[in-house]
């Protein structure tokens, strides 16, 4: 019993506490990263190239893109240290000033006739727009031209389903932005950004929830 014990006691002398400890971007990306992107493929981005892109961006695409499958075996303290690393300070970039609304207030009366609010304007779910609501007819629908587009910047994947209240286009994205849009223009009311970190665990409970 008494060697199991110093044995023990010696082996737990070289494992590194997981609590309190700063995490190292760079062993990080040794250890989980560097076996693709610095094997010199052609379909694998190499780190010169990732070195080029927002700690954001790259917080992002571990969080809720392509890499998520890679990256879910990370704590997200692992996860912001390697962002960390690679990445470029700073964000992924924010809107330009000509891209927001004179008027940046969005005012919701309930009251709206043109409305999509949630998954479908009605309580029955069927996603289908009246055509006094839309205001149009079946047979103009092939006339319809494109008014404008609004990219999410930065952002990795959207697809959450658009509100449209009062004139005004509510949209989110995995990542945590939610906007704002001005339905007729697509100019930016407002842009709110909650954390990966936060965004990343209601997206969980979401999915988790979802595939019950």
């Amino acid at each position: 019993m008494k060697a199991v014990i110093a044995i023990g006691f010696v082996l737990s002398m070289f494992v590194t506490p997981l609590s309190g400890a700063t995490v190292s971007g760079e062993a990080v990306y040794k250890q989980r990263c560097a076996a693709c992107h610095d094997s010199n493929s052609g379909r694998v981005p190499p780190r010169d190239e990732l070195k080029k892109l927002s700690v954001t961006r790259i917080l992002r695409t571990l969080d809720f893109g392509v890499m998520n499958n890679i990256s879910s075996k990370l704590r997200q303290e692992e996860r912001e240290a390697v962002a960390a690393y690679l990445g470029v300070p700073g964000d992924a970039g924010k809107p330009p000033a000509k891209a927001y609304c004179a008027d940046r207030t969005a005012r919701l009366t309930g009251r709206g006739k043109t409305q999509w609010n949630g998954w479908s304007p009605a309580f029955t779910n069927t996603r289908y727009q009246p055509n006094d609501a839309a205001g149009l007819s079946f047979g103009e629908v092939p006339r319809l031209k494109l008014k404008w587009a609004y990219g999410f910047d930065g952002d990795i994947i959207a697809f959450s389903q658009p509100t449209v209240l009062d004139g005004q286009v509510f949209v989110g994205s995995a990542s945590g932005l939610v906007q704002a849009l001005d339905a007729a223009s697509g100019c930016i009311r407002w842009v709110f950004r909650q954390r990966a970190r936060y965004a990343r665990q209601r997206w969980l409970r979401h999915w988790e929830t979802s595939t019950r």
